[in-house]
Formats: structure tokens, C-alpha cells, sequence
């Protein structure tokens, strides 16, 4: 994925429901823990999502 779809993935779009679940989860992990999720992609290679929770 590119830079811009990761972003959008975790942006509200009031007009689809596309991305609403990741959006929901990044931002019930801020609240809860101060830190989302962690999105990194690399073109042709793959992509990880991270999640920090604090001991």
C-alpha cells in the first residue's frame, strides 16, 4: 500500500463504511493506551500492523 491508503484506512469517511474497523480499533487504542495501531507498508513487499500495550 501506499502512504495514502494507510492514512485513509484510519481516517472516518462519513460516506462509506470502508475502513470504519480499523479506524474503531486505532482509536479505542489510543484511548484505552495512548498509542494505536502502527501501520507500515512497503510496496511489493507486505504490510505489518503493530500493536503497543503497556505492562
Amino acid at each position: 500500500m501506499d502512504e495514502e491508503t494507510v492514512h485513509r484506512l484510519l481516517r472516518t469517511r462519513s460516506d462509506s463504511r470502508q475502513g470504519v474497523g480499523l479506524f474503531n480499533v486505532d482509536r479505542r487504542l489510543k484511548q484505552m493506551y495512548g498509542n494505536g495501531l502502527q501501520i507500515r507498508s512497503y510496496p511489493d513487499q507486505g504490510t505489518t500492523v503493530s500493536i503497543v500495550v503497556p505492562k
